[in-house]
């Protein structure tokens, strides 16, 4: 089987930032508005692959791709959260960081945000290409 984020290009519509060995793009299926990804171009299982270029670089692409979402969704706060291996609920084996914006009271009352996270990571619906385009144009706006 192949794996779906080796083949980010076919993802090109919802990538909206690019560097060297990083691919950052909108999630099919965000858990709450500006849900992003953050994933090597490199294919890997865990994070223990990552090379020295890779582990140096990765720091100013989660800043960069924070400071952006933050401009587009006017944010109160960030959950960055890696799934690694299907025990950790990883549903693609590839390593990818979610970058998860927040704002007060964006989860059901009661419900802590890793409940709600992994409750609804399956049951949440694709965005339609309008949806997604629009939401990529609304973070490269913010782009420096």
């Amino acid at each position: 089987m192949t794996c779906p984020f080796c083949a980010w290009k076919k993802l090109r519509h919802q990538c909206f930032y690019e560097t060297q060995n990083f691919v950052c793009f909108y999630n099919i299926r965000p858990v709450f508005p500006g849900h992003s990804l953050i994933i090597p171009k490199r294919h890997m299982t865990t994070i223990l692959k990552m090379n020295e270029d890779e582990i140096e670089e990765f720091p100013s692409v989660v800043k960069l791709v924070m400071t952006i979402l933050k401009k587009a969704y006017k944010t109160d706060g960030f959950n960055i959260v890696l799934q690694e291996g299907r025990a950790a609920g990883a549903t693609i084996d590839h390593v990818h960081f979610h970058i998860l914006p927040r704002h007060k009271g964006d989860t059901p009352k009661d419900v802590d945000w890793e409940t709600y996270f992994y409750e609804c990571e399956l049951k949440r619906r694709k965005l339609t290409n309008a949806e997604m385009n629009r939401e990529v144009k609304k973070i490269k706006k913010q782009l420096p």
